[in-house]
Order: structure tokens, then sequence, then C-alpha cells
């Protein structure tokens, strides 16, 4: 019984070699996460401007069109 589980044991070294690969997989993942989060951050604030801008030119047509000509 011993004899069997020392034989199935996995040595210290191979487990914290393991446990370090974990963490650095993880590690980068979050930093592609924190990436995809900047980029959907500046997709979203460059189509604000756009959207004001866009509201701005309608606006600026529509008191062009009310006022007489001359």
């Amino acid at each position: 019984m011993i004899k069997e589980l020392r034989e199935e044991q996995v040595p210290r070294k191979e487990l914290d070699r393991v446990w370090t690969a974990y963490d650095q997989r993880i590690v980068d993942q979050q930093r592609q996460l924190d990436e995809l989060k900047q980029a959907q951050g500046a997709i979203y604030g460059a189509r604000d401007v756009i959207m004001d801008m866009r509201e701005r030119l309608d606006r600026v047509e529509r008191q062009r069109l009310s006022q007489p000509p001359g």
C-alpha cells in the first residue's frame, strides 16, 4: 500500500513547475482581458465622438434650412 502511494506521488518540484505554469497562464489571460477592455473602451469612445459630431451637423443643417435665403 505504501509502495503504491509513493509510486503515484508527484515530486514537489514537478508540482511547483505545473503551478507556476498555471499562474503564468492566468496572468496572460488577465492581460488579454485588460487589453480587450481597453480596446472596447476606445471603440465606444470614438463612436460617441462620431455620434456627437453627427448630431451637431444635423443641428447646423436644420438651422440653415430654417433661415430665409439671403
